[in-house]
């Protein structure tokens, strides 16, 4: 089973691989990443969480210190309501200022990724995670052995534990079948670090030291393809050049395909690796679990997008003559406009963000209101950069600060539904923030 998902997964990262061989002593080059200095309007200001980064490693001292004596609460959760209170409150109090250290560590890294200090900024952040995984191994193992009885009756005892702590404990109780011993749980809390570790070597590969290709259009323009500029170019108007780019683009990843694919091989193991240990019969029903989400849904929409691929086959069709293809689409024919223009739509994010507020102006003032305030913010990081991470997200794990987001807008109509799409997921970070609590 884990050698079938593996070869499923990398025929995903190197397929339809038709490729160029990389350019070699290219010119200077054009690219979707801007020359000049960024616009301080479009850069995220990361001193609401620490002014500095010497403030960050002050408060990381202070929160491992914190995190280091959190086991002392072990073997007190049973004795009263109160007892339990005390400690989920604490241990909820460190867990919160160290999604806030992480989020200041994860969005420096993404500014740049070949600044070694921010990533090993990163790296200490993921192991204060892994160190209070460690210092609370005992914590499920304990409240299953309270006894469900009891910590229901502790919640309806003791406010604080009904208003703050009752979907948490309700989880634990549900994720008993699956709950290990306090030993083996330690044991697996100790992993953390080893199983960040395929994320970060595919980020650094393919952020920061992949060697991207440079290309020359039939307009004559070179352009140096990193995944800002290929997401941009890849939408080109004349078949030849999506073709070079895509050509191009990809040929860079497959001179990595070895080390890409072992970093995808030990992700995959590492996902089967937590699924046997917690006894769930798959890595899929491991991964639902923590939504309560039932296999039955996934297997529906799975079901469901293979019932509608006639459709989607008959789109693919229009796309074809639409565009004037007479020999067999390609994968690089699914990104043009379908309806050419001479003059294009431009969106800058500006323009994109007054768009945003006219087509969501039906959900009223108080959403709007949201929006309003977080563009006039420096929550966000809009432009391509030079070994910037790419795409695009939203991060709202800084409970007490507000939500930040990663963009790579090309001012295009990509652009405009992605900052659409990435600031309807702040608006419910803040609205979340605002009426629950940590």
């Amino acid at each position: 089973m884990v050698r079938l998902v593996r070869a499923l997964s990398l025929v995903g990262v190197v397929a339809a691989f038709a490729l160029a061989p990389l350019a070699a002593n290219a010119p200077a080059a054009a690219t979707a990443t801007p020359a000049k200095p960024a616009d301080p309007r479009y850069v995220w200001d990361l001193s609401d969480l620490y002014a500095t980064p010497e403030a960050w490693s002050t408060e990381y001292a202070k929160i491992k210190a914190a995190a280091g004596r959190l086991d002392r609460f072990k073997g007190t959760l049973g004795k009263s309501a109160h007892d339990m209170f005390v400690a989920l409150d604490e241990i909820s109090r460190v867990q919160k200022e160290i999604a806030r250290l992480n989020t200041y560590a994860s969005l420096k890294a993404d500014e740049d990724t070949s600044i070694a200090a921010n990533q090993e900024r990163k790296q200490s952040a993921g192991a204060l995670f892994t160190l209070f995984s460690e210092k609370t191994a005992w914590l499920s193992p304990e409240i299953l052995a309270v006894g469900a009885a009891k910590v229901r009756a502790f919640m309806a005892r003791e406010k604080g534990l009904q208003d703050r702590f009752n979907y948490y404990l309700d989880n634990v109780l549900r994720a008993a079948p699956h709950t290990l011993g306090i030993e083996a749980e330690g044991v697996i809390a100790s992993n953390g670090d080893l199983l960040q570790q395929p994320q970060a070597i595919y980020g650094q590969v393919t952020y920061s030291d992949l060697p991207w290709p440079t290309v020359k259009l039939s307009t004559g323009e070179s352009v140096k393809l990193d995944q800002a500029a290929y997401t941009k170019y890849r939408q080109a108007p004349d078949r030849a050049d999506r073709k070079l780019v895509y050509d191009a683009f990809w040929g860079a990843f497959k001179a990595y395909e070895g080390t890409l694919g072992a970093t995808l091989t030990a992700q995959v193991m590492g996902d089967e690796f937590n699924a046997k240990v917690r006894r769930f019969p798959n890595a899929l029903a491991s991964a639902l679990f923590p939504d309560n989400m039932p296999e039955a849904v996934y297997r529906t929409l799975v079901a469901q997008a293979n019932a509608g691929l006639p459709t989607l086959h008959r789109y693919l069709r229009m796309r074809q003559r639409l565009l004037g293809i007479r020999d067999a689409l390609h994968y690089y024919d699914s990104y043009p406009t379908m309806f050419p223009s001479r003059n294009p739509p431009r969106f800058t994010v500006e323009e994109s963000e007054h768009i945003a507020l006219d087509a969501l102006a039906p959900y009223g003032e108080e959403y709007l209101g949201y929006l309003r305030r977080g563009f006039a913010s420096r929550w966000m990081h809009a432009y391509p950069r030079p070994h910037k991470a790419s795409g695009a997200y939203m991060n709202g794990s800084a409970y007490d600060v507000h939500p930040y987001l990663l963009l790579n807008h090309n001012d295009d109509y990509l652009g405009l539904s992605t900052l659409t799409h990435e600031w309807g997921h702040a608006v419910h970070t803040m609205l979340t923030h605002d009426n629950q609590p940590f």
